[in-house]
């Protein structure tokens, strides 16, 4: 048969097609398939970096602190006067020590921190509370100093604290104040009182 009359054998032309159609096809979804291996395989790999790290995370974001050393009970009661910006009283707030500690770690804006070697933490949780139908913003350390191994030639302001912090009204607000001090300290004293006002001394017995 004459390969130039144009006349083929059944099949034979549709055959050559079949095979050239195939390589462009396969051309075409080779690039396709490999898009969809990448995509899957990248799907795979965060799953797993995702799986993880929930494996990591703790079950809350809570924070664990150490167990206070030395705790004692206070539970003594203030009353202060709030004055406005001409010295006038404006509010009257109870003022409630509640305990003092001991501690090596505490938390400071939400993070742990721990005492350095030779030093810790003397933290005393109080209590405002505003009887009044105003709001009230005041600095809780500006009551409270600290005098350590029983001289009160020096008195310490509290350097840890949350000041200034606002009381809504009629409410209480729980807050704390701490000094760091050596561990090897001892005889600690309190002196509770507005600044130019009349003090009182609390013994702090561990």
């Amino acid at each position: 048969m004459n390969p130039d009359n144009g006349n083929y054998p059944l099949g034979g032309k549709a055959t050559v097609r079949f095979r050239t159609g195939g390589r462009r096809i396969l051309r075409k979804a080779l690039p396709i398939a490999l898009l969809v291996l990448i995509v899957a395989g990248a799907g795979i790999w965060a799953r797993n970096i995702v799986q993880s790290a929930s494996a990591k995370k703790p079950a809350n974001d809570q924070v664990n602190l150490a167990a206070a050393q030395a705790t004692t009970k206070i539970n003594r009661s203030f009353d202060f006067p709030i004055r406005d910006s001409k010295g006038n009283v404006a509010a009257t707030v109870s003022y409630v020590l509640d305990t003092a500690e001991l501690r090596d770690q505490i938390i400071v804006k939400g993070q742990k921190a721990t005492a350095i070697q030779g030093r810790t933490f003397l933290i005393l949780s109080l209590h405002v509370v505003n009887n009044t139908s105003k709001e009230i913003t005041m600095n809780t350390r500006d009551y409270v100093r600290l005098a350590v191994n029983g001289d009160e030639s020096q008195w310490y302001a509290a350097d840890i604290h949350n000041d200034p912090i606002t009381i809504q009204p009629i409410s209480t607000k729980d807050t704390r104040i701490g000094f760091p001090v050596n561990t090897t300290d001892k005889n600690f004293i309190l002196q509770i009182g507005e600044i130019d006002g009349e003090k009182q001394r609390i013994p702090l017995n561990f």
